[in-house]
């Protein structure tokens, strides 16, 4: 993933971590980060992507039959529309296929969607937008959590993430380790390792393999996700000039 340019939105200000990035983000309000990023767009050997907040996706794995499979893209918001609390028309449905019978989803806003395209209008190029939990380190058995500020990134499936507020972190591990199969290692990157241990429910905590770091870190150790549940489909597919 050291390759790979990724673009985010931190504390509501647009940044990036270009490839030879040191840890710190450059911020995109810079005339100089600006002209570095057009740059590295122009080149498209970097092709940056765009980490959609994790906030604001929902992913999920959905199931379904041979019989729906020749209509599973007109269908899928339908198929979901007792799984969400707002109006299908609303929202924005992403998909990839996992296998012959199962899609990785990405649920977002249309208003959310709309906004980030605002926001990178002046960076055209960018034509990958993946939810940001997948572009953290994962392998089969593997949960991986990046505490990053007043937030936490978590990644515990091939395409099953989340952020969450830092406060909120603790039952929503909790809740995760109900409802997934158990990991053999959980890869913790934070910065006071005793506190960070704390918010694991107690059957985790020998799993931990604790890391001083921040997102930066993780990325640094990730590949290219696959498959790449990228969000700009439908509607929103990037037009080629």
């Amino acid at each position: 993933m050291h390759s790979r340019a990724v673009i985010r939105i931190v504390r509501g200000r647009l940044a990036w971590y270009p490839p030879s990035a040191s840890g710190e983000p450059e911020w995109l309000d810079s005339d100089a980060a600006r002209d570095s990023l057009r740059a590295a767009l122009a080149q498209q050997r970097t092709a940056p992507c765009f980490a959609a907040p994790g906030a604001d996706v929902r992913l999920l794995r959905v199931p379904f039959s041979a019989e729906e499979k020749k209509h599973i893209g007109k269908s899928l918001p339908f198929m979901l529309e007792e799984q969400v609390t707002e109006e299908i028309e609303h929202l924005h449905f992403a998909s990839v296929a996992l296998d012959k019978l199962e899609l990785a989803v990405a649920v977002c806003s249309r208003e959310r969607m709309v906004a980030w395209q605002a926001q990178l209008a002046e960076f055209p190029g960018v034509r990958q937008w993946l939810p940001e939990p997948l572009l953290l380190p994962w392998q089969e058995g593997e949960w991986c959590i990046v505490l990053e500020g007043d937030d936490a990134i978590v990644r515990f499936d091939q395409c099953g993430g989340f952020s969450v507020e830092r406060e909120l972190l603790p039952v929503m591990l909790a809740g995760l380790a109900v409802e997934q199969p158990q990991p053999q290692t959980v890869i913790f990157y934070g910065e006071q390792q005793a506190e960070d241990l704390a918010m694991l429910p107690q059957d985790l905590q020998p799993k931990v393999q604790w890391r001083r770091g921040n997102l930066y870190s993780a990325l640094m150790l990730g590949e290219e996700p696959h498959p790449q549940l990228n969000l700009l489909q439908g509607e929103f597919t990037t037009r080629l000039p």
